[in-house]
């Protein structure tokens, strides 16, 4: 699940996930290297709710069933001076 806050609200949205990756990283001298990494998601959202917490300390929950799927990548290369 992931949840976010602002203010008096929360929002939280679950559902399964998983992330696949791996980096590398050569030296190409004595202070210099070379670093690259993948990242795949895949998350399957099931459920999104907002709740709002009153100031009197009541609270209020709206729930929605919800039926997303996606997937995400990142892919990063770098170098690196050691000093």
């Amino acid at each position: 699940s992931l949840e976010s806050r602002r203010g008096r609200f929360t929002y939280k949205t679950e559902g399964p996930g998983a992330a696949f990756g791996g980096g590398v990283q050569a030296m190409l001298g004595a202070r210099v290297s070379l670093h690259g990494s993948w990242r795949i998601e895949r998350v399957y959202w099931k459920e999104a709710s907002a709740t709002y917490i009153a100031p009197g300390g009541g609270t209020t929950t709206i729930t929605v069933p919800i039926d997303e799927s996606g997937w995400a990548n990142k892919f990063t290369l770098g170098l690196g001076v050691w000093l």
